[in-house]
């Protein structure tokens, strides 16, 4: 560590320097899950020797240091990067020996003292996050993400790099090309002829080769390349529901006098994702986007191939499609996963929430903004662009637009780039505002990408050990710090409204799951039946990035909780969905004032109070079914079998034949079944099960309802009615005016903290 941060002067950078007393470090990796949790600056020196001849033409590569680097060999100095991402290099051949080279590393990764309304650090959810150590508190930047925290090699280029590849797929009417740029570095002083060869071959299935080679004259430094691969059977990639992820290679040799100077090979898919009025499109065929937000870890460096395919794994086991990575960029190992597994990716930029907008600090953020675009330009599973995440002042509007305008200029591909997700497409009804039944005013417009609620891990999970006994229970500044919100689980989700008297933490646990359960499920099929409306469905979150109490659905040791399997029955690709009839409203315009949104606010009471569970006896309960095929074939001669249980015991069981539209969303029948006076009190499910013209079961689903008296009926009823009103008043009181005080906070008593640890000269 050098916290005085003397290192430079005390000269860490020269060859004789004696480290001898130094401690040593695992690299890669984030220096907290060394032991060092610590913002500021670390230096890191190596020695090592290398093999080569004068001719050749040596690179130092950084695949990934966060987030300041400087960097000496063998006391010259190299240069110096900003940003946690980015791979970046330097030409080292006339700086190396044979023997002996000492490698300095100065690495600072400081507490920004911009936070939180300003901030100069572009590393979005690993530096000010709801979901990280210390919540959005003024601890909020402990264990923090520095370090080297990606692999350091060395290459040889033999006089020609191939640099900044991109791999465009063009659909054009019926015919599907790719344009392929690049750019080669002549390493000569003077020009040189060269023959470059450019395949494109399968990489994962069986099919046809193409080719295409010419001879170019390259002069000293960058020469840019264009040329365009025909495709006369082209193999496309699919999500994985869709079809197959067909991935080409894209080889690349550069020849010289017929002996192979260098080569390179990239991995790309032919797709074209586009939104029209009342669908998402694949490839020109409809797709509904089934998925979620996520942030695999605080600390990249843990995240290994194993665990990346693990997770992608258990997204396709939740019937997703695509995850949103928000607010930050995961190494190049998980978009490949992705790539192999046919899983979409919409990428946010890693910004969250305000930033300074300085003309430099605007610079350096189109700087790794295109950094980001060339580097990652190739993966087939990226599909949109997102520049920003929920900005909360009009200003960073300016941020934003000269970011859009970068990602505009470099990206020659059908992507999708959008400009913010802002708040209003985050619909967190039944946490932060309003309760679950708003779902069925389908509001976050078309596409709703932040939904959800908080729920505790398991009871035997690992993190129970983390926290520590003395932790456990009842609720205390632990919870907090690991992001646990008490006011809204308690007052707003009222996840403990049923249970009278004291409370266990098994019981504590149960109630959360279930609550957060009972609003996915809710939400997600309410998304799925407005289908052409909405065009997918994102909640939030997928896992926890680090032991805490948050809003996934699988926790950080990667233990499903319960709304994890009933993410997976709503976003079954054939979905029965089971709707209570509710009172028909008007067709309103959505006008939103402040936080709240008018439409909402007139529909959602009147929906809440409609769609009641409860009934009396001697009543008629009738429900809607609905099927849902985001597949896009349809399914002919399917079966729909419908029943009413109580307990094991099975009241109705009727069945009918039906086909199945492809990639709908349609009401198909009204059920209906008489409570008599003598039926017990108590919960009753309806349960639908779809089977193809086989008999093979290929989707079923349920839904709760409850025989009550004719006063819990009545209570349950307003309940609902007045909860979207307390919610709607909390929303306005409660989070704005603890924003207010958490900011005025930050501002009086967070200058000293960043000021210690800050090391960037502002540019």
């Amino acid at each position: 560590m050098d916290e005085d941060k003397t290192g430079k002067e005390l000269g860490y950078w020269k060859i004789k320097f004696d480290d001898s007393n130094w401690e040593s470090m695992e690299i890669p990796s984030n220096w907290y899950l060394q032991g060092l949790d610590y913002s500021g600056v670390v230096w890191f020196r190596r020695k090592f020797d290398l093999d080569f001849s004068d001719e050749d033409v040596i690179e130092i590569i950084f695949q990934g240091v966060d987030y300041h680097a400087k960097i000496w060999i063998n006391e010259e100095y190299l240069g110096e990067h900003e940003g946690y991402f980015g791979a970046f290099k330097f030409q080292i051949s006339n700086k190396i020996v044979k023997k002996g080279n000492i490698l300095a590393v100065r690495c600072c990764a400081p507490y920004d003292p911009g936070f939180p309304l300003k901030k100069k650090l572009f590393k979005g959810g690993l530096v000010h996050w709801d979901l990280r150590p210390g919540t959005v508190s003024l601890r909020g930047q402990e264990k923090g993400s520095g370090g080297i925290w990606q692999s350091i090699y060395l290459k040889n280029l033999k006089m020609i790099g191939i640099e900044n590849v991109r791999i465009s797929p063009i659909f054009q009417n019926k015919n599907i090309f790719a344009s392929v740029d690049l750019e080669l570095n002549n390493y000569q002083n003077s020009r040189i002829n060269i023959l470059i060869r450019i395949s494109a071959e399968p990489f994962n299935f069986s099919g046809v080769s193409e080719k295409y080679e010419e001879d170019l004259s390259l002069k000293p430094g960058v020469n840019n390349f264009n040329s365009q691969i025909d495709f006369k059977d082209p193999k496309l990639w699919w999500t994985w529901d869709l079809g197959e992820p067909n991935l080409y290679q894209l080889k690349i040799k550069i020849l010289k006098n017929q002996e192979l100077i260098n080569q390179k090979e990239i991995t790309f898919g032919l797709r074209k994702l586009e939104e029209k009025e009342d669908s998402w499109y694949l490839n020109g065929v409809p797709v509904f986007l089934r998925g979620s937000c996520y942030l695999a870890s605080c600390w990249l460096s843990e995240m290994t191939l194993e665990k990346f395919e693990k997770d992608i794994k258990l997204v396709k086991e939740a019937n997703m499609n695509i995850l949103r990575n928000g607010y930050h960029i995961e190494p190049q190992i998980f978009y490949d996963v992705c790539d192999r597994e046919g899983v979409l990716i919409w990428n946010d930029f890693p910004l969250l929430w305000d930033y300074d907008i300085s003309r430099s600090r605007i610079k350096e953020a189109c700087r790794q903004m295109k950094e980001f675009v060339l580097q990652f330009y190739n993966h087939p599973s990226i599909v949109i662009w997102c520049c920003h995440c929920e900005p909360m002042s009009a200003n960073q509007i300016t941020l934003d637009i000269s970011l859009k305008r970068t990602i505009q200029i470099l990206d020659k591909s059908n992507r999708t780039i959008l400009l913010a997700a802002e708040h209003r497409s985050h619909p967190f009804v039944g946490w932060y505002y309003s309760t679950y039944y708003n779902f069925l005013t389908l509001p976050g417009g078309k596409n709703p990408n932040e939904f959800g609620a908080q729920a505790l891990p398991n009871a035997n999970s690992k993190f129970w050990l983390d926290m520590g006994r003395e932790n456990w229970w009842p609720i205390n500044e632990e919870w907090v710090y690991r992001d646990f919100q008490k006011f809204i689980t308690l007052y707003l989700a009222e996840v403990l409204k049923d249970h009278k008297g004291g409370v266990t933490l098994n019981q504590f646990i149960k109630s959360t799951q279930s609550y957060q359960a009972e609003l996915l499920k809710f939400g997600l099929e309410a998304f799925r039946r407005g289908k052409g409306k909405i065009h997918g469905a994102i909640l939030f979150t997928f896992s926890d990035a680090w032991p805490s109490i948050t809003w996934s659905i699988v926790d950080y040791y990667r233990n499903p909780k319960e709304g994890f399997y009933a993410v997976k029955k709503a976003f079954q690709p054939v979905l029965c969905s089971i709707e209570l009839p509710t009172f028909p409203v008007p067709n309103l315009p959505n006008i939103q004032l402040v936080v709240l949104n008018l439409r909402e606010l007139i529909i959602a009471p009147l929906k809440a109070l409609s769609w009641n569970e409860y009934f009396t006896r001697n009543s008629t309960l009738k429900a809607n079914l609905w099927i849902i095929n985001d597949y896009t074939y349809k399914i002919s001669g399917a079966k729909l079998q419908w029943e009413i249980n109580k307990g094991e015991k099975t009241l109705i069981s009727e069945q009918f034949n039906f086909n199945i539209p492809a990639s709908c969303s349609r009401f198909v029948k009204q059920i209906k079944y008489r409570f008599t006076k003598d039926m017990e009190y108590g919960e009753y499910l309806i349960k639908t099960t779809v089977f193809d013209k086989d008999g093979v079961k290929i989707s079923e689903n349920d839904l709760k309802v409850h025989l009550s008296s004719t006063w819990r009926k009545i209570t349950k009823a307003l309940s609902r009615f007045f909860g979207i009103f307390k919610g709607y008043l909390a929303s306005i009181s409660g989070q704005e005016i603890q924003l207010r005080m958490f900011i005025d906070a930050a501002l009086k008593r967070y200058e000293k903290l960043a000021e210690r640890s800050w090391c960037l000269e502002t540019k």
